[in-house]
């Protein structure tokens, strides 16, 4: 595992995502073939950084010897990786628009995969993911999280299909594993159209394990949450998630609680 110093204000006070590996690439390809040609472009970018954010953007259109049309496709990436908060956009567009020669194809794709460890202690988290496909073209979206053999999240779209997933809770300590895709791809042949799109959304932020109400203070408010939900037996305050709201999740709040209010 990589080692790193992360930012001095945040250790003990904030919770603390450590990223151990992390990939994010875009990729852009348009080629195409007929008698009298045979030709492609691309283009394509990757970070490796651990922390930060990267913004890329990746084009590739191609055009037959003669000015005709054969295929396009773009991809847009924007994210962002730090010790408390984990978000990512991608968007990948594949397109030809009256095909100029006999064979023409576009691919589009950007992932963000992220290995991370949650530290010391579980934190209060709240999610959301979502991916969205055209219908035509060959379109795909996925969100996986795991924790180990564990699915947290597990979101795999096709061609016009959409999901979205919001969550808010506890993730323990441990490790954990992001991989997300946008892709969009088309094969055309001569004086054809098609088009692909996909869109996808990651974005975890974590917070003190008593911070119910997310504002980054852990005060009486937050306990005046909690013990409504326990009272009224609701899965919100299962802290210790083992699927019953009973005492030990109580004794676990009121530590962390004390823990976090200095």
């Amino acid at each position: 595992m990589i080692s790193l110093l992360l930012p001095a204000l945040l250790l003990g006070a904030e919770p603390v995502v450590r990223i151990s590996a992390a990939t994010r690439d875009v990729l852009a390809s348009a080629y195409g073939y007929d008698y009298e040609f045979d030709d492609g472009v691309m283009e394509s970018e990757e970070s490796l950084e651990l922390y930060g954010g990267f913004e890329a953007h990746a084009f590739a259109d191609l055009w037959d010897w003669w000015g005709g049309h054969v295929s396009t496709a773009r991809v847009d990436h924007l994210s962002d990786l730090t010790p408390t908060r984990i978000v990512t956009d991608m968007s990948a567009d594949a397109l030809a628009d009256d095909c100029s020669v006999h064979y023409g194809d576009a691919w589009a794709q950007s992932h963000t995969d992220v290995d991370f460890t949650i530290l010391d202690q579980q934190v209060r988290m709240r999610l959301s993911a979502s991916a969205s496909t055209l219908e035509s073209g060959y379109s795909v979206g996925t969100v996986f999280l795991y924790s180990g053999s564990d699915n947290l999240i597990w979101i795999r779209e096709f061609e016009g299909g959409a999901a979205q997933v919001e969550e808010l809770g506890w993730l323990h300590p441990g490790s954990y594993q992001l991989t997300s895709a946008a892709e969009a791809t088309i094969i055309v042949g001569y004086g054809e159209t098609d088009h692909a799109h996909t869109d996808v959304h990651f974005e975890l932020e974590v917070f003190h394990a008593a911070d119910m109400d997310l504002d980054r203070d852990v005060d009486r408010a937050d306990a005046r949450r909690f013990r409504d939900l326990w009272r009224a037996g609701d899965p919100g305050a299962d802290f210790d998630g083992d699927a019953e709201v009973d005492r030990d999740d109580a004794y676990g709040y009121r530590d962390a609680w004390h823990e976090g209010h200095r």
